[in-house]
């Protein structure tokens, strides 16, 4: 595998809590790479949170009531996260890489966290046929 151009922890002032703490503090930016890389960072922080708490819930609660592939029998309650990166097509290893920020997730990798794990994306898009992405999405503000 080659070099990252950039680890998304790098950007945190607590590197050892990307993805595992809700709340990091973030470096400053310098310019806009540094900028534009710093809230990629900051997105993927907070989808590995979420695919690290949704895979505990999975591991402690038998069965999900929304429906999610997470509810069903072939995902593995005791290594949630191993299911997912199976199903992905990813090692284990990568999906870690990614969770710690040594790694830059992929947008597929959160739409496979939300399809194998559920409650990931708040908003999902809609597939099938005659559907059609508008681009519309309620904006959160980025700081």
């Amino acid at each position: 595998m080659s070099e990252p151009r950039y680890w998304p922890r790098d950007f945190s002032s607590e590197p050892e809590s990307f993805g595992k703490a809700r709340s990091v503090g973030w470096l400053p930016s310098t310019d806009d790479r540094s900028k534009a890389l710093g809230n990629a960072a900051r997105l993927q922080h907070m989808y590995a949170v979420r695919i690290r708490s949704r895979a505990k819930d999975i591991s402690r609660r038998p069965v999900n009531a929304n429906g999610s592939l997470a509810a069903r029998t072939e995902v593995d309650k005791k290594a949630p996260l191993k299911c997912l990166a199976a199903k992905s097509g990813s090692s284990y290893t990568r999906l870690l890489g990614c969770l710690r920020g040594t790694v830059v997730m992929r947008l597929d990798d959160i739409a496979w966290a939300d399809m194998v794990l559920g409650d990931i994306i708040e908003q999902r898009v809609q597939d099938g046929p005659g559907t059609r992405a508008t681009g519309e999405y309620p904006r959160a503000t980025m700081r």
